[in-house]
């Protein structure tokens, strides 16, 4: 049980590390060059018609 109140000292120290860790990992996953396309195309869902074609137009 002593080796877990170890543990969990240790990584209670670095919280903050981890947070911010965790927040550039989301950001360069987000910002990746990959991603572009798919997120360009979920930016267009709001814009879309009944039929789903995308154009906007009615």
């Amino acid at each position: 049980m002593e080796i877990l109140q170890e543990i969990a000292g240790f990584l209670r120290g670095y919280w903050g590390l981890w947070l911010m860790m965790l927040f550039v990992g989301l950001v360069l996953w987000t910002l990746r060059p990959g991603g572009r396309r798919k997120y360009d195309e979920a930016s267009q869902i709001p814009l879309r018609d009944e039929n789903g074609n995308g154009s906007g137009k009615e």
